[in-house]
């Protein structure tokens, strides 16, 4: 891997290490409370869990580093683990632990009398649709100027098509889709729920 692989998989495994320290550490949930108690069992268990499981992934690009003497810089080894299975793992479980955090915020929102889903929360949802425009346009610019791949040079529909793929899968690898769609699933499903319980109060 190159120096910049290794600078980037670094930075981007700065994230999922904060979110278990948070997953694990109490002072969150008072914090996210006020001093109540507002996690459920169930939600506790989801962060724990998810923590165990950043924890296990972080284990685990040490020992191969360990095993392999650090022949390379350590940032290598997560960027090389999170290819593998294991990088599907620390994905699932940063996720389900933004997901649990983001509920109990918007809980207690409800429980102080504010508006559960926030002028905020509905701008980042139509935001997280920014990348995929993106995809889209900079796939439609490959038609004219070119997409280059390796020792080629595609146009037309076939650019559009190799850009499209590519360029998409490396948004799912980094992750920014996996978040994006996360995001747009759980602000849906919520704002749903919200209707739903605003329409059993007023009934």
């Amino acid at each position: 891997m190159t120096d910049v692989t290794a600078e980037v998989t670094g930075d981007i495994f700065k994230i999922p290490l904060f979110c278990g320290i948070m997953g694990i550490t109490e002072e969150v949930q008072r914090h996210l409370g006020k001093g109540r108690d507002v996690m459920k069992k169930a939600e506790k268990i989801i962060l724990y869990t998810g923590a165990g499981g950043i924890t296990a992934y972080i284990v685990r690009c040490i020992a191969d580093a360990v095993m392999d003497r650090f022949r390379v810089p350590l940032p290598d080894y997560f960027g090389l683990a999170y290819m593998s299975p294991w990088g599907a793992l620390i994905v699932v479980c940063v996720l389900a632990q933004i997901g649990v955090l983001i509920s109990v915020l918007l809980r207690r929102r409800r429980e102080d009398g504010k508006k559960e889903i926030s002028m905020g929360y509905t701008v980042s949802f139509f935001c997280s649709f920014i990348p995929f425009v993106l995809l889209v346009a900079y796939s439609a610019y490959c038609m004219k100027a070119g997409f280059n791949f390796l020792w080629s040079v595609s146009y037309g529909w076939e650019a559009f098509g190799d850009a499209f793929m590519i360029m998409g899968f490396v948004f799912i690898i980094i992750p920014v889709f996996p978040f994006c769609v996360f995001w747009q699933v759980f602000y849906i499903v919520r704002r749903i729920k919200a209707r739903k319980r605003l329409k059993a109060e007023r009934s």
